[in-house]
């Protein structure tokens, strides 16, 4: 395989049965047949309750082909429901759409008709084995993603775009870069799964930390693994595919398997 299987695990009070999320982070529209092909029947195999892809599904260009993407989407919908969001290649496409004929739009056209569920600022309930959900999937603006300079994202502005989580609920959070992982998890996300960063791009072979985020500053606080704060968790995936002149280093590409164990028993859905 090109890439490893990433476990990570945690309980939570909001669960009724065990949960298990596969998340898929910026794809890339990768269209390597052993990848693609493998990855598909990696996650049949591992039987999720959700598969999770927190944005840059594709790469913004003007030659863009939604085939590898469209079939692997296809084969991951028939799996489980698939979630996504979002991140700025998205953004960027959507943004350019009058120079590209569109394409953004054709885009979610073709990720909707496999079966994905496009959320960008906005929130789907879902109950999955007897566990009640609350996904939201937050887009941010492109200029968000400038480099060279520390990004801003207010509480309020996130409250305004997305509302608020759901009582009672899972909430779980689609958000593509997790620069903001403070803000995340001030809105209440109960987990917030992430991308972008693509581990760092090199990490360190002694500690697993990145080194770099893609802004060009050193170290960052949320680079790569789980984070957690309370009972919150916030998970910053590696990803799968590339678009970066330089090689990966210390970070192979990974598909992330999160398990979740009800911490005690809650009302189940019906």
């Amino acid at each position: 395989m090109f890439f490893k299987i990433k476990t990570y695990s945690f309980a939570s009070a909001k669960l009724h049965r065990p949960l298990r999320i596969l998340v898929l982070a910026d794809l890339h529209g990768r269209a390597y047949p052993p990848l693609f092909g493998d990855l598909a029947g990696v996650c049949r195999e591992r039987h999720p309750d959700l598969i999770l892809i927190p944005g840059d599904s594709v790469t913004a260009r003007e030659d863009l082909d939604f085939a590898p993407s469209r079939e692997l989407l296809f084969s991951l919908t028939k799996i489980c429901p698939v979630y996504m969001s979002n991140g700025n290649h998205e953004t960027k496409l959507r943004m350019l759409t009058d120079r590209h004929r569109d394409r953004y739009r054709e885009l979610i056209r073709t990720f909707k008709g496999c079966g994905v569920h496009v959320l960008n600022n906005a929130s789907e309930d879902i109950c999955r084995n007897g566990n009640q959900l609350h996904v939201t999937g937050l887009e941010i603006p492109l200029s968000s993603y400038k480099k060279f300079r520390r990004p801003k994202l207010s509480e309020d502005g996130m409250a305004k775009a997305l509302g608020g989580p759901r009582a009672g609920s899972l909430n779980i959070l689609l958000a593509h870069n997790p620069a903001f992982a403070e803000k995340y998890f001030a809105w209440g996300a109960d987990l917030t799964v992430c991308g972008h960063f693509h581990g760092g791009i090199v990490r360190s072979p002694f500690t697993g930390r990145a080194l770099m985020d893609p802004y060009g500053f050193p170290l960052p606080k949320y680079g790569y693994g789980m984070f957690r704060q309370g009972d919150q968790r916030l998970v910053v995936s590696g990803g799968l595919g590339d678009h970066f002149i330089l090689p990966r280093m210390f970070n192979p590409r990974e598909l992330v398997e999160i398990r979740i164990l009800p911490k005690k028993r809650s009302t189940s859905c019906r």
